[in-house]
């Protein structure tokens, strides 16, 4: 599908904006958003080196160590010390997110070849070093599973444009599946029941569907459907999630968490021949109405939480909201509904490939 201009619109301005919605991947797999077309005319912008490629996760949470009293029972307090600790040791590898989401997301804005080149360079350096391969903790290993979230959702909106590349795309592509393998893997057989059904079981869902459609592996694709409806099927009739809310006051907070990686889970289901929205009684749909309530009233999720949820405008925010774009995208009545906390706009995170509102928005509805 092509998104269309007003008749009155500049043929050189139609143009440069094509989206077209045929598959990015190998064997027919689609990804969530429209991909850009190459634009020949887009002038070219200079890359920077990749980072240094990382090996190791070595990191705990920033909560804590469980049991050690400053997590909190409920694991709603962050301990500084460990969240410093966490955040030294994610900068390298955000840094380097970050960057491919940024090159990406100029990619999919000006069809720029030398943006998807960008892409290509960085995860090439990254794939033929066989980095993140040690994932040396369970918060390694979820951190894993993000990271890989957004770079396969990156590299799919470039992957058009690298067709004189097979080399570059043949590494890539077999690096995010093998990542995408083993996170798929260390989930399936985590004893822990927390992890293994709450928002990291939805982001490792993610990860595997990502690199699954990313690298064209519908085994992939599958075991990431599979943690999808572990996760959303266990939603309740009014919408929420026991583990979620088990967070205590950071339960609405989590329940955002948790649907930026079921929606989008979601849509790679539906563009691949997965009925995901319906899985369930159609349980996502319910998760997002009670969510949305949340964030407005926060009355309810507090019952069921029992806690005082925190202050509104510390989750409401553009990377939080993200899941608020392929919602809108696919459910024109959601757009709506949402309208108010549309507002913040452009809603962007880059465990998601980057601006969301950039890949699903209407271009009338972008900043």
């Amino acid at each position: 599908m092509t998104l269309r201009l007003p008749t009155s619109a500049p043929l050189a301005l139609a143009a440069s904006l094509l989206l077209a919605a045929a598959p990015s991947a190998a064997d027919g797999l689609a990804p969530p958003f429209a991909v850009r077309t190459l634009d020949s005319r887009a002038a070219a912008k200079p890359c920077a080196s990749a980072p240094a490629p990382v090996a190791a996760l070595s990191l705990d949470s920033k909560y804590g160590q469980a049991g050690s009293g400053s997590a909190g029972s409920r694991r709603d307090s962050v301990d500084d010390a460990a969240e410093a600790a966490f955040e030294a040791a994610m900068k390298p590898v955000r840094a380097f997110a970050q960057g491919v989401a940024k090159a990406a997301n100029d990619y999919h804005r000006s069809g720029r070849a030398s943006a998807a080149s960008c892409v290509a360079d960085h995860l090439a350096a990254w794939a033929r070093a066989d980095a993140l391969n040690r994932p040396d903790t369970h918060t390694g290993w979820f951190k894993l599973a993000t990271t890989l979230s957004g770079l396969s959702l990156s590299y799919m909106q470039v992957r058009p444009a690298l067709e004189a590349r097979p080399e570059e795309r043949k590494a890539i592509e077999a690096w995010l599946a093998r990542r995408g393998g083993e996170v798929a893997r260390y989930f399936e057989m985590l004893k822990t029941p927390r992890s293994s059904r709450n928002n990291h079981r939805a982001w490792a869902g993610l990860a595997a569907a990502a690199a699954g459609v990313a690298s064209g592996d519908k085994g992939l694709l599958a075991k990431g459907m599979e943690s999808y409806r572990i996760v959303v099927c266990q939603a309740t009739e009014e919408g929420a999630l026991p583990m979620e809310l088990e967070r205590g006051r950071k339960a609405a907070e989590y329940h955002l968490y948790a649907l930026a990686a079921l929606t989008t889970l979601a849509e790679l289901g539906e563009r691949n021949g997965h009925g995901a929205l319906k899985e369930c009684a159609g349980a996502l749909g319910r998760v997002q109405a009670f969510t949305l309530a949340a964030a407005r009233d926060p009355a309810r999720v507090e019952a069921l939480a029992g806690a005082p949820q925190e202050p509104r405008e510390r989750f409401l925010t553009p990377t939080k909201l993200v899941f608020l774009e392929p919602m809108a995208a696919r459910t024109p009545s959601a757009a709506s509904a949402a309208g108010d906390l549309l507002a913040k706009r452009p809603l962007a995170l880059t465990d998601l490939g980057g601006d969301q509102t950039l890949l699903y928005a209407r271009p009338s509805a972008r900043p």
